[in-house]
């Protein structure tokens, strides 16, 4: 890194980070929550930000800053974080890819300029909502329940194997 001024984005504007405090985010930070919270990958992230997998790797790597209009793109897209935690406290996950109710992922909303947010955020809704639906109980669960006897899988096998008389994976002659 050379001696040149870092900056960094909050609200679009640009920032001297060498006068702010360390609170201020920077393209590098947006990028990480972004890929954390969202569950991004690089090829995702440069897509809802509108650049080339370089350029992020270039903004990560703090050897290039993003121009104004992708840092308020940027700042945009922090909003949508901040957004995503109020709704939920873990991360989408995969249903981040997956189409919702209008035929269209969260990554393909997001990918969309300008950020179409009520779609957005009606999206992270039914992803939440799918986050924090109750589990359905495993077979065992239910089978526990009722009093039923359970058995490991390697106690089945053995069970299974006396029966046919033959291990399990043995060929037949």
């Amino acid at each position: 890194p050379g001696t040149g001024t870092s900056t960094g984005i909050r609200s679009g504007l640009l920032i001297d980070l060498d006068a702010a405090d360390d609170s201020l985010s920077t393209a590098e930070s947006i990028l990480a929550e972004l890929r954390s919270v969202l569950g991004l990958n690089i090829a995702e992230t440069a897509r809802v930000v509108g650049v080339e997998r370089p350029t992020i790797y270039a903004w990560l790597g703090r050897r290039s800053i993003p121009q104004r209009a992708n840092g308020v793109r940027l700042a945009r897209l922090e909003g949508v974080v901040g957004m995503w935690r109020r709704l939920a406290t873990g991360a989408p996950g995969p249903l981040v890819r997956a189409p919702g109710s209008n035929g269209r992922s969260l990554v393909d909303l997001l990918a969309l300029d300008p950020i179409p947010e009520t779609l957005v955020e009606s999206r992270m809704r039914e992803i939440a909502h799918v986050e924090t639906a109750p589990r359905r109980p495993s077979v065992r669960e239910i089978a526990e329940r009722h009093g039923l006897a359970t058995r490991s899988r390697a106690e089945s096998q053995r069970e299974i194997d006396w029966l046919t008389r033959r291990p399990f994976g043995a060929e037949e002659s």
